[in-house]
């Protein structure tokens, strides 16, 4: 997600209908949660199928081929994206530039690294470290954990 958060948004919001670029934009953020969602559920699955020492010695490596057919899957799906810059845009030298982006957008750029940052910071506060919380300081079992987290997330998205 790291690597495909901003261009993700980005395209989101190009191609979106007049007037409903919020709307699309947001779209990306509920994928970020629903992807989340769904790791937290292949977690749930595989404590339920697998003794944790086979969680420990084998099991931990079925999340990442999961991980490698999602990564597989979205790299089709992104070869079949059209576009958006026109010829106009792409001739101006200053596009795609940082010069461009505070000469032309500099109010919006702040604002949205204001909220971007501060929401991320939250988000992954909450979704990464409340489950090891969860289990080293509040005590609950990785399982309860893992339950905990399903619901939390699920009610988030």
């Amino acid at each position: 997600v790291g690597g495909e958060y901003g261009t993700t948004a980005t395209y989101m919001s190009e191609v979106a209908l007049r007037g409903q670029r919020g709307f699309f934009a947001s779209f990306q953020y509920v994928t970020l949660i629903g992807g989340q969602l769904l790791a937290v559920l292949v977690v749930v699955i595989l404590q339920q199928l697998l003794t944790e020492e086979e969680l420990r010695a084998w099991g931990w490596r079925i999340p990442f081929v999961v991980g490698a057919i999602a990564a597989l899957i979205s790299l089709m799906l992104r070869r079949s994206l059209h576009e958006t810059s026109s010829a106009e845009t792409r001739k101006d030298k200053d596009a795609g530039t940082i010069k461009g982006l505070f000469r032309d957008h500099a109010a919006a750029f702040i604002t949205v690294l204001g909220y971007t940052a501060g929401g991320s910071l939250i988000f992954y506060t909450f979704t990464t470290y409340m489950q090891k919380y969860l289990v080293n300081t509040a005590g609950m079992t990785a399982k309860n954990a893992s339950y905990v987290m399903t619901g939390a997330l699920f009610l988030f998205m």
